[in-house]
């Protein structure tokens, strides 16, 4: 659910719906209390029960996720009147060829797409309401993007996004996710042995067959070639992207444990802007998504009508 921007993201999530969600799934409430006034906007309790549905949000994890949610949904109400104002609407016909596409979905699972959604407590004009704002939003991000932009998105990050492969070994202590002191022990323990193999103390070979809890131990560390993304946890490719080749990190947590990393090799890649151009504009999109958030809040009168409880992002 983090990015709600994403026109094909959000259709995904319809698409999954339909196949998923259970009648008890759909029960909607009969009040459209409000939640909360945005300027002379309104979230009200089927906006949130609506938002929960075709995010493919189960009634066990609603409660936890209510908060986090209805400042999503705020943030939705402001975007969608800075468009307005902008004079800024979702290509009408690429909107219709995502309603239909679900419409499609349902029919070929030997629906009737009117009794699904309204078993979901959904209609046509529901989804396409869901699917509108993050068409309009990208939209206006074209006309804002330029190619430059794009550009020197790509050459910022060009070793993330061009192919390149990396080689790393690793020095991981496990922690269990439960665990708090254990991470800052962890932590400590790996701050010395980095300090000893910096000092030519120890090899890294040594530390990672007598430290090591990981499976790579008997290979001096050896985790082998990985992209970027789809291979190693996120926090662990992040932080070995932002080393050189030779160059030791500091302790970095996972959601395994806390890793020492030293990079051995690297396979340049081979792609250029032009290749990766959909995937940067997605995240300028998203950065200037943020902007526009972060400016619109600074101006907006928001009430609250219930106690907020803000968690990280969804």
């Amino acid at each position: 659910m983090k990015c709600i921007r994403s026109n094909c993201g959000r259709l995904s999530l319809l698409l999954l719906m339909v196949g998923s969600c259970s009648r008890a799934d759909a029960e909607t409430p009969s009040s459209a209390r409000i939640l909360v006034q945005v300027n002379d906007r309104t979230v009200t309790e089927t906006d949130l029960e609506t938002a929960c549905l075709v995010r493919g949000i189960p009634q066990d994890r609603r409660a936890s996720l209510r908060s986090p949610l209805l400042e999503r949904l705020a943030d939705e109400s402001l975007v969608a009147a800075f468009l307005e104002r902008q004079k800024i609407a979702a290509n009408a016909v690429v909107l219709e060829q995502q309603v239909d596409s679900l419409l499609a979905l349902i029919r070929r699972r030997g629906e009737e797409p009117d009794a699904v959604l309204a078993r979901l407590g959904l209609n046509v004009e529901t989804i396409r309401a869901q699917l509108s704002l993050p068409l309009a939003w990208e939209s206006y991000a074209q006309t804002v993007i330029t190619s430059e932009e794009i550009q020197a998105a790509f050459e910022s990050r060009r070793r993330e996004l061009d192919g390149t492969q990396l080689r790393a070994r690793h020095i991981v202590i496990k922690v269990p996710a439960s665990s708090t002191q254990p991470w800052e022990a962890a932590e400590r323990r790996l701050h010395k042995i980095r300090a000893e193999i910096l000092a030519g103390t120890r090899s890294f070979d040594d530390a990672a067959m007598e430290f090591s809890e990981g499976p790579s131990r008997t290979r001096g560390g050896d985790v082998g070639h990985f992209p970027f993304r789809g291979t190693m946890p996120p926090a662990f490719a992040d932080a070995a992207f932002r080393l050189k080749k030779g160059e030791l990190s500091q302790p970095v947590r996972t959601n395994v444990g806390v890793h020492l990393i030293e990079v051995t090799d690297e396979r340049p890649g081979q792609l250029n802007a032009e290749d990766v151009r959909q995937l940067v504009f997605k995240q300028l999109a998203d950065q200037l998504w943020a902007k526009r958030v972060e400016q619109e809040r600074s101006q907006a009168r928001i009430t609250w009508k219930e106690p907020r409880d803000r968690k990280p992002e969804l």
